[in-house]
């Protein structure tokens, strides 16, 4: 089988699970209906011909408190639908962006011709299967159901258990039409997580949320649909609320008294990172905090930081600094890495770590040791480097030729400082860096009289 063949019957199998996820949210919303509808009539059946006044105290009155099971059933029914939604939506994403757009248009260039996923499965909201006043229906349902409820109850009295499960209700029903409207109409932009991989036992892990983090930016989002100041992504693609998705890498990369991971947040997400002092170099999309300036691919030290990502979310490499007087060169702990011996007195850490179209690794240089100059002409992968200061000293030294004659430029590197890039790239607008060209001056690392330890980021792309 060819390539071709293999990414039709790819794109089939996509096809195919788009259109298993459209039937499973009929079934859903029909098993709902029946399922509340026939529940609904069997209570009344029970319940109602009988004097309900009557019936306080008895068992009569007590098995009235399932008929909460009612609007409590409905409120699960509308997860199920709105995160098979979402599942519908991301797989028309991805068909769209990344298999149409790439994988197909390589092979075929029709003038004027769309697919299904631009015309209708991503376009418009009138052209969408399911819409606004769809979503109301499903919701209306669990929300009558929730006041049928009430209404049984009042015919014995409400006690304090009613009052519970009665709230307890409305919050569920207000996040199930939130999290309904959502799946259509909000969350339309598609983020890919960034890849991490090529080191064993590494993968992403969500973050650990405190309840009153949860609960607050709960009430927030409720307090932003109320006053309507949530914003509605267009099938262009604008702006997208907050899902809230905050990933980090495990296990740490733990040495010299830095404990070290990447961590990606979704579009419009806050993230604590606790106490401590931390470096934090930003890798992709930006950070929106107005006490951090924080520019794409520089390094920054701060203290208990409340990061907040902007729309296009954010990649980030956290290093907290957890012992400031520990060593330079010290043992790895957590990841499957070790260091490898370059030269004398020099040593880098291996496998590197892939994460985001990046490839990072630590190196460490003795007192006064010369990394040795170079341009990077000879790389079977072009990259954007640069470095990020963890111990120790140094200089990223420019010069005019690769015997070092006449020094250019002298970067002092102290602790938590990325120098700017080094390189230029020919052709701005390319998507993929191995599609343009990158060009450095010769340069080398020189450290301080106490050694140094830095990371080195290698950009295998240009966003």
């Amino acid at each position: 089988m060819d390539k071709k063949e293999l990414m039709v019957e790819y794109f089939k199998s996509l096809r195919e699970e788009i259109h298993i996820r459209i039937r499973q949210h009929t079934q859903l919303v029909w098993i709902k209906i029946i399922s509340l509808g026939a529940t609904i009539s069997f209570l009344l059946k029970t319940f109602y011909p009988h004097k309900a006044s009557n019936c306080e105290g008895s068992s009569t009155s007590n098995l009235l408190y399932l008929v909460w099971a009612i609007p409590l059933a409905g409120i699960i029914f509308d997860f199920l639908i709105a995160s098979n939604l979402r599942n519908v939506c991301n797989l028309g994403h991805y068909i769209k962006n990344l298999f149409e757009e790439n994988a197909f248009r390589s092979y075929f260039d029709i003038p004027d011709f769309r697919f299904w996923e631009q015309v209708a499965g991503q376009g418009a909201p009138r052209h969408r299967c399911y819409t606004k006043g769809d979503m109301w229906i499903i919701w209306l349902f669990t929300l009558a159901a929730a006041i049928f409820s009430l209404l049984l109850r009042l015919q014995v009295g409400l006690s304090f258990a009613d009052y519970i499960l009665a709230a307890t209700c409305a919050i569920g029903v207000i996040f199930a039409f939130e999290y309904l409207i959502f799946s259509l109409t909000m969350e339309r932009d598609f983020h890919l997580y960034p890849e991490i991989g090529h080191v064993r036992l590494l993968q992403w892990k969500a973050a650990k949320v405190t309840v009153r983090r949860t609960l607050k930016r709960w009430f927030k989002t409720i307090w932003s649909v109320l006053k309507k100041r949530s914003k509605t992504i267009q099938s262009g693609g604008k702006k997208a609320v907050s899902s809230g998705v905050i990933l980090e890498a495990t296990p740490l990369f733990t040495t010299s008294g830095y404990d070290m991971k990447a961590l990606y947040l979704s579009p419009n997400t806050e993230h604590k990172l606790g106490n401590g002092e931390f470096i934090i170099c930003l890798l992709r999309g930006s950070i929106t905090n107005e006490d951090l300036n924080l520019p794409l691919r520089q390094s920054q030290i701060v203290k208990k930081p409340g990061l907040k990502s902007s729309e296009d979310g954010c990649l980030l490499f956290v290093c907290k600094d957890t012992d400031p007087d520990a060593k330079c060169f010290d043992e790895i702990h957590g990841l499957e890495a070790n260091w490898s011996e370059y030269d004398e007195h020099m040593y880098k850490t291996l496998p590197q770590i892939h994460v985001g179209g990046y490839k990072i690794n630590l190196w460490y240089l003795g007192p006064n040791k010369h990394g040795g100059i170079h341009n990077h002409t000879d790389e079977p992968v072009p990259f954007i480097e640069f470095h990020t200061q963890l111990r120790g000293n140094g200089w990223m030294v420019k010069y005019e030729d690769r015997d070092g004659r006449n020094e250019l430029e002298r970067i002092k590197m102290e602790r938590g400082y990325t120098h700017e890039l080094f390189c230029k790239i020919e052709g701005s607008d390319v998507i993929n860096i191995k599609d343009g060209i990158v060009i450095y001056p010769p340069h080398e690392y020189i450290a301080g009289e106490k050694g140094s330890l830095f990371i080195v980021f290698e950009d295998t792309r240009v966003h």
